[in-house]
């Protein structure tokens, strides 16, 4: 009888223990459900799912093209190159409140716009996985929207078009706590990415590292940054665009790092902050391609400029120009060419400068 006992405990405890799983997961269980009854409560689990229909297992959804060879058996979506955008956003909208991942997998997408709800990646296999668009782009002007907690890697973003009357914007972030990593922008005559904020407060906690962004005929800026805090912009190349490499215009910006970034051939400035405070703009290369334009102008406050390396084949005007609304500054440790540093603003230490002009001018050191 003991061991009878024994057994009875053990089967109930089970139960128990089972039916504490299946609840979790969303899907109710009445306390006259029988053992054999459990199969059929855990059945209705991946319909249900946690917190009344979020699946409950991590949500990673692939899409491919028919285009690049790929079937119905290789993916969860398959696109066929035309109007792309419809299966890989129906495959974003699908996943749950709290997101997943979408990995396209290797081929071309043809799309007019895609749009990043939070909690969501759209991970590409690199240069292969290319998302294109030309003169359809969407009535946005914006080929990929993302919103917070969103993150775009490891993917191919091409425009190609000959209407060049409006503005074509590779990426535009409009929420906190998203990256852009290891992306290849090319041919967008808009800003090819833009941090701009659609309520009154900043943006959070941006990373925009190691991209490659070319910019095209008509183009704008490389990364202009409208309202953005506690950021880092890093690791990417910018080449030929028709503005700035780097903008930073609102003075609400603070505590960004712009660091290790190549930025040649633009018409603007390499690197612009008209205003906000606390930066670190550190260890880039900068050649401009216009003698108005400077490396680097700084109007900020609590700014760090130190080892940058700057120069051009043009007697550009200057090579780092401290703005009048500079205060609390360090200029330390650069090497310019051709120019050297104009001093403006409050408080602005400027030391151990390496200055190299032409023979006729001769350089010299801060």
């Amino acid at each position: 009888m003991r061991n009878e006992k024994i057994q009875i405990d053990r089967l109930n405890n089970a139960k128990a223990a089972i039916a504490e799983a299946i609840a979790a997961k969303g899907v109710q269980v009445p306390e006259s459900t029988k053992l054999d009854g459990y199969p059929t409560l855990i059945s209705q689990i991946s319909t249900s799912g946690s917190g009344g229909g979020k699946s409950i297992r991590t949500c990673r959804v692939v899409v491919g093209t028919a285009v690049a060879g790929w079937t119905e058996n290789d993916c969860d979506y398959l696109c066929d190159g035309t109007s792309d955008e419809v299966k890989i956003q129906a495959a974003i909208d699908a996943l749950p409140e709290d997101g997943g991942e979408i990995v396209l997998l290797d081929g071309r997408y043809v799309v007019t716009g895609i749009d990043l709800k939070n909690n969501t990646q759209l991970i590409g296999n690199g240069l292969s996985t290319q998302i294109y668009s030309d003169t359809s782009i969407g009535p946005q002007g914006v080929l990929v929207y993302a919103g917070s907690n969103c993150a775009l890697r490891n993917i191919s973003l091409l425009l190609e078009t000959t209407d060049l009357s409006g503005t074509a914007t590779a990426i535009k972030i409009t929420g906190s706590n998203t990256e852009v990593r290891n992306v290849h922008c090319s041919g967008f005559i808009g800003n090819t990415i833009e941090i701009a904020s659609f309520t009154a407060g900043a943006i959070n906690n941006i990373s925009i590292i190691n991209n490659v962004l070319v910019g095209g005929a008509n183009n704008l800026s490389a990364i202009k940054i409208n309202s953005c805090t506690n950021s880092i912009i890093s690791g990417n190349y910018i080449i030929d665009h028709e503005e700035d490499g780097i903008s930073i215009i609102n003075n609400m910006c603070k505590h960004l790092n712009v660091s290790n970034n190549v930025i040649s051939n633009v018409k603007g400035y390499g690197v612009l902050v008209q205003s906000g405070s606390w930066y670190n703009i550190e260890n880039n290369i900068i050649e401009t391609k216009q003698s108005e334009s400077s490396g680097i102008a700084f109007g900020g406050s609590f700014g760090n400029i130190s080892g940058n390396t700057i120069g051009g084949d043009h007697a550009m005007a200057n090579s780092i120009k401290m703005l009048p609304s500079s205060v609390k500054s360090f200029v330390t440790g650069n090497l310019v060419f051709v120019t050297g540093i104009v001093t403006g603003g409050k408080e602005i230490v400027v030391e151990n400068n390496v200055v190299i002009k032409n023979q006729a001018s001769g350089g010299g050191t801060d």
